[in-house]
């Protein structure tokens, strides 16, 4: 049997509450409220294009593709411990899930295609 997919409201609750708990643990600062809300969305959009695009198959070298709200948690794990003076600036924190959401993904992936087809869908 297969898991049934979230709805997107569902996951962006999931993603919504995790990224909420991850950085505003040890006392730090969360986020202003619209760059939360952006990240929220560009995790909720990254995962969904990910699931479509990089499915799990027979393909040598796709096989061991999954793709799921663990891997929206580990991009957010990146970027848990940044400063406060960081936090405060959209641009860096844009950029930092940008960077982190590369090195996790492309960490899995294994075929130059792959690799492309990440490229386009992370624009």
């Amino acid at each position: 049997s297969t898991c049934q997919q979230p709805t997107p409201q569902t996951l962006y609750q999931t993603i919504d509450s995790i990224l909420q708990a991850l950085l505003n643990r040890e006392g730090g600062a969360g986020l202003e409220q619209t760059l939360h809300n952006s990240i929220v969305k560009a995790s909720c959009d990254l995962l969904s294009s990910l699931q479509v695009v990089l499915q799990q198959n027979t393909v040598p070298g796709r096989y061991h593709y999954c793709f799921n709200v663990t891997t929206i948690v580990n991009i957010a794990k990146g970027i848990q411990r940044t400063s406060d003076s960081m936090r405060n600036s959209p641009t860096m924190m844009q950029l930092l899930w940008l960077h982190e959401a590369e090195r996790v993904v492309s960490d899995a992936i294994c075929r130059p295609d792959d690799t492309q087809a990440f490229d386009e869908v992370a624009g």
